[in-house]
């Protein structure tokens, strides 16, 4: 709050990195340690919820870099992109032919930023609605995070 009051944008993101890096190694010792302090602090069901934030967290951070990363959301999508394209390409073309592949990565964004062909099940659809919207929502948070510390 120091940093952001002083207008010091980048020693804002360095202390946010640094608080995400401790909250990381915490979380990992919480679960995994054979440190004392862990072991008689978390006991039994707490070191199973504790691998479990843990693993929200990890998944957070490839998604998204837990709010201060664009890239790694872009990173997310394009991730997504090549799923859908092996899905369109097992599912409804040859899987044998390399120009099935180059029209289904071609096609995807359409389908993903656009409509869905009505050649795919509703549940893939409403998937990747689910999907687009959800990634709307994250990068439309980080863009809010980012202008609110200027």
């Amino acid at each position: 709050m120091n940093f952001q009051s002083q207008g010091d944008n980048e020693a804002v993101n360095a202390a946010i990195t640094v608080e995400l890096s401790a909250t990381e190694i915490h979380l990992l010792k919480s679960w995994n340690s054979n440190d004392h302090y862990y072991r008689a602090k978390y006991k039994n069901w707490d070191r199973i919820r504790q691998f479990l934030k843990w693993l929200r967290f990890r998944s957070e951070k490839f998604i998204w870099g837990n709010g201060e990363r664009i890239d790694k959301l872009l990173f997310f999508v394009f991730y997504l992109w090549i799923t859908m394209t092996f899905y369109d390409v097992f599912t409804y073309r040859d899987p044998v032919l390399l120009s099935s592949y180059w029209d289904a990565f071609i096609s995807t964004p359409y389908i993903f930023f656009v409509a869905s062909p009505s050649n795919f099940p509703n549940w893939f659809t409403a998937l990747v609605v689910a999907a687009r919207l959800f990634c709307f929502g994250l990068f439309m948070s980080i863009v809010i995070k980012r202008f609110n510390r200027r």
